[in-house]
């Protein structure tokens, strides 16, 4: 069943759930399982039941073990396996300012208080303030030593995902100082209209060029950030627009609320010039993750390689030179063989539940025909598909999607995000593995009688 339902769902309803889910069922398993579910008895989880044909097929319960064993560290791979192998794309940190046609007569410093210094944390060097770096950008300016680029140049240069891009300053087209419309606090008639990082209108490094585009983006009505762009941001797309290249620029205070916001057109853009990477783009793997792999794949090896031992040690000789020949299944076709077709082992079993075995000693009395007629109720009732699953697991998983759900609306890394979901749910899958093996070793102690394997 590939992520070990048996051991992660305690109850027969989220075994047969965990099925559907998990791993695709032909009709007439389904009709099958669905079949015992309403009016059969409830068959015991997973490990449960290899165990109890362990004890009553004299199969050692190392290989019990050994079965469980393999599917948790399964369930590892898989988690692990996709963070093995990752592509990698370059991603340019830069700033991006606007300014005036007329900015050469300007003789004021720019302002750029209303730039936080959180989104310059890539681009400076170290004791370097966004202060400094925006003084040296405008001095480069003014001493021209910035390549003038037109519209069509400056987007094909700064839409290349193979280059490291520089600062990059774009002159307005018709705005001037004397119209007062910069967005600088305090400074409308200075020839800084607006200053961005170039990740400014994207939510996530996907999205990094995707400023060239704001003249096509939304700003949200009420929590003042850019809306999620719908397409990327392509050159066959804007080049076609090159003759009238707008941007859509917006100041917003830490309270994510709209101070202002206009569109400009642009003329023509002064670069800092830009630098080929070489194998920018590439495939790369994790050491660490893959020496994991490697480790867990090992471990799943050896315990088939035991349970094959352990099955072919288990034939039993019929007649002289005649060996029966058992057929080796895994554990989720056994499960749907059982459900089929009634075994001597299930054919005259109670009915019972978890709740049932909970407590209880021994099972040498028999119950009475009250107790006997309330466990058949119970069992055979029809069930919601939402009790399926506990609501301490409706509530612990409801509670992870919502609160991972937050970074995803708010822009937050979603790198870092992924990177804690996946240790979130490894420590989780561990706390339940061991708190799972910790009630079956108690369960066999309460429920069977080891020594002479029965009930």
């Amino acid at each position: 069943m590939g992520q070990s339902i048996g051991t992660l769902f305690p109850l027969r309803w989220r075994l047969w759930l965990g099925k559907l889910l998990f791993r695709p069922l032909g009709p007439s398993t389904f009709r099958a399982s669905w079949h015992r579910v309403i009016k059969g008895p409830c068959d015991p989880p997973a490990v449960e039941a290899m165990q109890y044909v362990a004890s009553h097929t004299s199969i050692p319960l190392p290989r019990v073990y050994a079965v469980h064993t393999k599917q948790n560290s399964k369930s590892f791979i898989e988690m692990a396996w996709n963070s093995v192998f990752f592509d990698v794309i370059p991603i340019s940190s830069y700033q991006v300012a606007v300014v005036t046609k007329d900015f050469k007569n300007d003789k004021k410093t720019w302002n750029n208080s209303f730039v936080s210094d959180g989104e310059y944390w890539i681009t400076y060097a170290p004791g370097v303030r966004p202060g400094d770096h925006t003084a040296k950008l405008r001095e480069m300016l003014y001493k021209d030593k910035l390549e003038r680029l037109n519209n069509t140049d400056c987007i094909k240069r700064y839409l290349d995902t193979e280059s490291q891009h520089k600062d990059v300053i774009l002159v307005e087209a018709n705005t001037s100082m004397t119209d007062g419309l910069s967005l600088a606090p305090e400074a409308a008639n200075s020839s800084l209209i607006y200053l961005h990082w170039s990740m400014r209108y994207a939510q996530g490094w996907m999205w990094g060029s995707n400023w060239l585009c704001s003249g096509f983006l939304k700003v949200h009505k009420t929590r003042g950030y850019w809306e999620r762009p719908k397409a990327w941001c392509t050159k066959e797309f804007l080049v076609l627009k090159a003759d009238a290249w707008t941007l859509g620029i917006v100041y917003w205070n830490h309270g994510h609320t709209v101070v202002r916001q206009r569109a400009v057109e642009i003329d023509h853009c002064l670069s800092a010039g830009s630098e080929k990477i070489k194998d920018g783009c590439a495939i790369r793997y994790s050491m660490v993750l893959l020496i994991l792999v490697t480790s867990l794949n090992a471990a799943i090896l050896v315990c088939m390689g035991l349970t094959w031992r352990l099955h072919a040690q288990n034939k039993k000789e019929v007649s002289d030179g005649q060996w029966q020949k058992v057929q080796l299944v895994v554990l989720g076709d056994a499960i749907s063989s059982f459900l089929q077709h009634p075994d001597e082992y299930t054919s005259e079993a109670r009915f019972v539940e978890k709740q049932d075995c909970n407590g209880r000693a021994s099972w040498s009395a028999s119950p009475s025909a009250t107790e006997m007629n309330a466990r058949l109720a119970r069992v055979t009732a029809p069930i919601r598909w939402y009790r399926a699953a506990s609501l301490a697991s409706w509530i612990s998983i409801l509670s992870l999607s919502v609160t991972f759900s937050f970074p995803f609306v708010f822009g937050t890394d979603q790198n870092s995000v992924s990177f804690a979901t996946l240790i979130i749910g490894l420590v989780l899958l561990l706390i339940k593995s061991t708190n799972q093996l910790a009630k079956h070793d108690q369960s066999i102690e309460n429920t069977f009688d080891v020594e002479n394997g029965y009930w």
